[in-house]
């Protein structure tokens, strides 16, 4: 059991660090960009470039994003980070299937 855990880490590793990092990096400039408007108190103006007819469809929610926080919050929600989270539990759901078709766990056996 422990040498196909270690196996499995040893195969993965690269892949989870480097989707770890990515993910970091994308939040981080998430976190700048925010930062930067926040400083130029542009968010008051993002808010008026909407017309109320469109605050009013898109309700109170939407105009809660126009914020720091707001914005820090849609980073964990984009749909890059979602694809890249369930791309990576994809892969990592795949590697049993492929440790049989390889024979590695009939070896272990």
């Amino acid at each position: 059991m422990f040498l196909l855990i270690g196996h499995t880490l040893r195969r993965t590793l690269t892949l989870i660090l480097a989707t770890g990092g990515l993910l970091a990096l994308f939040q981080v400039v998430m976190i700048l960009v925010a930062r930067s408007i926040q400083q130029n108190g542009t968010f008051e103006q993002l808010g008026a470039l909407l017309p109320p007819f469109l605050r009013e469809l898109l309700g109170p929610s939407f105009t809660a994003f126009l914020s720091f926080a707001g914005i820090v919050c849609v980073g964990y929600f984009h749909l890059a980070v979602m694809g890249a989270a369930i791309a990576l539990s994809i892969a990592l759901a795949t590697i049993p299937a492929s440790e049989i078709e390889t024979g590695f766990l009939e070896l272990l056996m």
